[in-house]
């Protein structure tokens, strides 16, 4: 699902661009056994809810926003480093739970 020339901003630590540097980085998700995820709405933006399942699975601990064309995903603002951004956003899940990758 990633452009060729996805973005990635790391908020607060990080940008890598092209669908290999940011493939990477997610191939890193999807081996810890630490997250869950979900899919969902973050003030009106695609997100993706991220849970930490050390801690709660009702309420995420940050959140992924993504921006696609068509069936791509062009850009990824992922907010591990800046969970402030949880401060007084709306948000809603997607699908009934969270899942594990």
């Amino acid at each position: 699902m990633l452009a060729d020339d996805v973005k990635l901003d790391l908020v607060a630590k990080l940008h890598k661009q092209g669908k290999s540097e940011v493939g990477e980085y997610y191939a890193r998700y999807a081996a810890s056994e630490q997250w869950a995820f979900a899919a969902g709405v973050v003030d009106g933006w695609a997100a993706m809810l991220v849970y930490d399942r050390e801690v709660s699975l009702e309420m995420p601990a940050y959140f992924v926003a993504l921006d696609f064309d068509g069936d791509r995903v062009v850009s990824i603002h992922d907010f591990l480093f800046a969970r402030y951004a949880m401060d007084g956003v709306g948000l809603s899940r997607l699908n009934p739970a969270p899942q594990s990758q």
